[in-house]
Order: C-alpha cells, then structure tokens, then sequence
C-alpha cells in the first residue's frame, strides 16, 4: 500500500543541477552521462569551480538570511521505500539526472532570484551535445 501526503502549496525554493561527479558510480571509469539528458536543452553550464560557486550562493543566502541546504539526491525504488521522503530523494526512474539540490527555505511562494555576480571565471557553456564526451580523471 502507498500512502501520500500532498501540500497544494510548498513553501521554499530548490535549485536543481546536473552533477557531473563520481557520487553514485563504484568507480570514476564508470562515470556516464546518460543521453536523456539532452532533452533538458541545447546547451549546458559547466560549473568548473564547485566550492567558488557554492560558495557565491550561500553568501547571498547568509546575507538574505534564509536558512538552506545543499546535497546530492539520492534515489530509492518505490516498491520497497518504507518512511518519510524528504526533498532530497526522488524515485528510481529519475536517478539518471544525477541531481544535485540546493533549497532555501522561504515564506514565500514566489521563485527567489539569487544575483551572485559574474561567473565567467568559473563556468563556461557547451553544446548539449558534448555532454557524451565528459569523463571524469583522478587527481
């Protein structure tokens, strides 16, 4: 039996991104960018400086101060989960986008737009159709 319990209105903003990372592969020469992932856009922002970017983002939380929270999602099977899901879990079925999460809590349900500078120095955009072509190495 599947219980759920649904909110006409939730309260806060997540921010989503595809993480390219080794986070849910036994090893890094596992790593793979499904092809799904194309029907997202035509192109991509690659974020080359995570902890410069998260970074940027939680001053400007800390400075609105909103409380947040930022981890990767984790993925369970429907059949067997047993217990609170929280924002940071989805199904199975979607565990090929590879979700990273940032959420702001707020008391409001308009979008909240975060202005947190340039990030020319630590991003550059692609063609969606490179994403095949992304490997992961060790250092």
């Amino acid at each position: 039996m599947h219980l759920r319990e649904n909110y006409k209105n939730v309260l806060g903003n997540i921010y989503s991104l595809y993480c390219i990372s080794s986070y849910g592969f036994a090893t890094p020469n596992d790593f793979f960018v499904d092809k799904k992932v194309e029907r997202f856009g035509s192109h991509f922002l690659l974020i080359k400086d995570n902890p410069k970017f998260l970074q940027l983002i939680e001053d400007k939380l800390k400075l609105l101060g909103l409380k947040f929270h930022y981890d990767f999602v984790r993925y369970y099977d429907k059949k067997s989960i047993n217990g609170q899901i929280t924002l940071f879990q989805k199904p199975n079925e979607f565990e090929y986008q590879k979700e990273f999460r940032i959420y702001a809590d707020s008391a409001s349900l308009n979008p909240l737009v975060l202005k947190i500078g340039s990030l020319k120095n630590i991003a550059e955009i692609f063609k969606t159709e490179l994403i095949g072509e992304l490997k992961l190495i060790n250092k």
